[in-house]
C-alpha cells in the first residue's frame, strides 16, 4: 500500500499542479479577452503587413480574437479534465483506505490524506505566484496590440 500511496500522491501532485496552472491562466486570459481593448498575449498575435488595407486588417484582427478565444475554451476543458483526474485519484484512495479493517487506522489514513493533499496544494499555490506576478505585468511589458 504504501507503494499506491506515494505513487497516487505523486500522481495527484502533477495533475493537481495542471488543472491549478490552467485555471489561473484562464482567469487571466478572460480579463485580457475581455477589456474594452482586448490584451492579446504575444503568441497569439500576426505579423504586420506593410501596405495592408484595412479590411484585411480587420479580419486579420478578428482571427486573433477567435484564435485566443479557443485556446481559453480548450484550456478549461483540459482543466475539468484535470480536476477530474485529480479528484478520481483522491476516490481510488479512498477506497483502498476503505479495504483497512481497523477503523481507528481508517480515520488515521484519511487524516493523512486529507493533510497531505492540503499541503501539496498549498505548496502549488505558492509555485503559481511567482507565474502569477509575471502574468499580472503582462500588459506593461508588452503592451496591448494584435500586431
Amino acid at each position: 500500500m504504501v507503494k499506491q500511496w506515494n505513487k497516487a500522491r505523486e500522481d495527484r501532485k502533477k495533475i493537481f499542479w495542471k488543472h491549478y496552472n490552467m485555471s489561473k491562466h484562464i482567469e487571466y486570459y478572460s480579463e485580457w479577452i475581455n477589456k474594452e481593448t482586448p490584451l492579446i498575449p504575444l503568441k497569439f498575435r500576426m505579423e504586420e503587413i506593410e501596405g495592408e488595407n484595412e479590411r484585411s486588417k480587420k479580419i486579420r484582427t478578428r482571427l486573433c480574437l477567435q484564435r485566443f478565444q479557443a485556446h481559453i475554451e480548450i484550456m478549461e476543458v483540459n482543466s475539468e479534465n484535470h480536476k477530474l483526474g485529480y479528484l478520481n485519484i483522491d476516490k481510488h484512495m479512498i477506497e483502498l483506505i476503505s479495504e483497512t479493517r481497523k477503523d481507528n487506522i481508517k480515520a488515521s489514513l484519511r487524516q493523512m490524506l486529507e493533510d497531505e493533499c492540503k499541503e501539496d496544494e498549498k505548496d502549488q499555490e505558492k509555485a503559481w505566484e511567482e507565474k502569477g506576478n509575471w502574468l499580472a505585468l503582462y500588459e506593461s511589458k508588452y503592451g496591448v496590440s494584435f500586431f
